[in-house]
């Protein structure tokens, strides 16, 4: 406020001093704490205090965050198991019958590390080294493929166990394509930096419609559970979209115990848990849904080692980036951009 009070008119001057006694109430208080506000964990207990000039008796002193109250008490603030992010604490007091609010800017990080989960191998299937993958998912025994590169961008469906091709469908220049998921009759796809996406007959694949991005710039990987689509943009942010209008509703925000983790690619939805593919990375993060807390990484690394390169191939870009779950099966479909093979794999949690 100083700087606007020395650059501004003398009539606006005049405006800010006639409002001076809220701006004194507010900086009358402040809070007050040895605690690293940037790295705050889960289910853990924080100190701070909230002082006062000596004219302003405090009477009570509240604690919200996102907009649900916290356990406050003896300058303990309790941290529940709530999603990991960036956030702001909202501290309101009640002092001399008056309410005074404070604002706080805090990240919340996992309370316990990630771990190594493991995988074997069940068997593998041709892929062609042409798809430079972004999107896989199943229904059925039916791979819809989605691929990327201006020019080479198409949507497939066929059948990876017999061979069979069923419909292809190309996006025309200027977009790249990126991740796709299905939703009823649906099969929605996203672009890479065209700002919006586009939606087709699952079973004809023919195009049906668009839509635009909002606050999410980029369209990275799709994948849905039985409420919402979720969609990543290559920042430490999933979001979560209406399946109606495909409008971004909310987000959660990816990390472990130690920060947050931007650039998950390609989504796959498996109960309370999101499976992403990591952009130039071999690997693959556990995600708890809920939480955004990332608690598992697989290692697909020895994948690469069993892949026969050709024209096609590019050191730089024929990276892991495609992840599928077939329900009947109980198991798990990796590829990546270039590969000449889709891998079924069995996904192993770590044991206690």
């Amino acid at each position: 406020m100083k700087l606007l009070i020395y650059t501004f008119s003398l009539a606006f001057l005049a405006l800010l001093a006639g409002c001076g006694a809220s701006q004194d109430k507010k900086s009358a208080f402040k809070i007050k704490s040895k605690v690293n506000f940037n790295s705050i964990q889960q289910n853990s207990s924080i100190e701070f205090r909230v002082e006062s000039n000596k004219q302003y008796k405090m009477d009570s002193i509240h604690v919200f965050l996102n907009q649900k109250k916290l356990v406050y008490i003896e300058n303990q603030l309790q941290i529940p198991d709530v999603q990991i992010g960036n956030h702001s604490l909202d501290v309101k007091v009640y002092a001399s019958n008056e309410l005074h609010e404070l604002r706080k800017k805090i990240r919340i990080l996992s309370d316990k590390p990630a771990k190594l989960w493991d995988y074997e191998v069940l068997a593998s299937y041709d892929h062609d080294t042409n798809k430079y993958t972004q999107g896989l998912e199943f229904v059925g025994d039916t791979l819809y493929e989605s691929t990327g590169q201006v020019g080479n961008s198409y949507i497939f469906a066929y059948n990876p166990f017999t061979g069979e091709s069923f419909q292809k469908q190309e996006l025309q220049p200027p977009f790249f394509g990126e991740g796709i998921t299905l939703w009823d009759n649906r099969l929605i796809q996203l672009t890479w930096k065209g700002s919006k996406g586009f939606t087709y007959d699952k079973n004809t694949l023919k195009p049906t419609g668009d839509f635009s991005y909002n606050k999410s710039k980029e369209g990275w990987g799709l994948s849905h559970d039985q409420n919402y689509i979720y969609k990543s943009d290559g920042t430490e942010k999933i979001w979560k979209l209406s399946p109606e209008n495909l409008e971004e509703q909310s987000f959660i925000q990816l990390g472990t115990n130690k920060s947050l983790f931007k650039n998950a690619n390609e989504l796959e939805i498996v109960g309370d848990k999101i499976f992403a593919n990591v952009y130039l990375k071999e690997s693959v993060m556990v995600i708890e849904k809920n939480t955004g807390v990332i608690e598992g990484i697989l290692n697909f690394a020895e994948l690469k080692k069993e892949i026969t390169k050709d024209e096609n191939w590019d050191e730089n870009n024929s990276v892991l980036n495609g992840i599928a779950y077939h329900n009947r099966r109980k198991s798990f479909f990796i590829t990546g951009k270039n590969w000449n093979k889709i891998f079924e794999v069995r996904i192993y949690p770590p044991s206690e």
